[in-house]
């Protein structure tokens, strides 16, 4: 009697859903493609796009393509990831902001804004490895 119960535990998961393959084992491109599907989170109240480039600078693009968009590259070898926490809306912002002062950017560059708790700590996760990453093969 334990055998059939067992099997038909196994029944009610769909067999469609691929594994979810983790941050750590992920290679960069993956890396920056799973952050390009969390920036279009149905919702968010902006796109976000995201691309890497040979030199460890990522590209965060906000804003539809078609409309009004601001895009800007950073250098991930100076930059510390950064959660907050948006009381007025309750949403989690994620923010890139510079340690050394190169005579340039000084204001944090938002990495994602208005995100749910989890999705804000898998991109936070995502961005970490992506830094980390970089750093490691410089």
């Amino acid at each position: 009697m334990a055998a059939i119960t067992l099997a038909g535990c196994v029944e009610g998961y769909p067999n469609n859903v691929a594994p979810v393959a983790s941050v750590e084992s992920m290679s960069q491109q993956q890396r920056i493609a799973a952050l390009n599907v969390a920036g279009k989170l149905h919702y968010l109240e902006e796109r976000w796009r995201y691309k890497l480039n040979k030199q460890c600078e990522l590209r965060v693009t906000q804003g539809e393509w078609w409309s009004k968009s601001h895009s800007e590259w950073i250098p991930l070898d100076d930059v510390r990831i950064v959660r907050g926490f948006d009381r007025s809306d309750k949403t989690h912002d994620i923010f890139l902001e510079t340690t050394q002062d190169r005579g340039g950017r000084s204001e944090p560059l938002t990495l994602l804004a208005g995100a749910n708790w989890a999705d804000v700590v898998h991109v936070f996760s995502l961005a970490q490895h992506i830094q980390r990453d970089c750093t490691q093969s410089a």
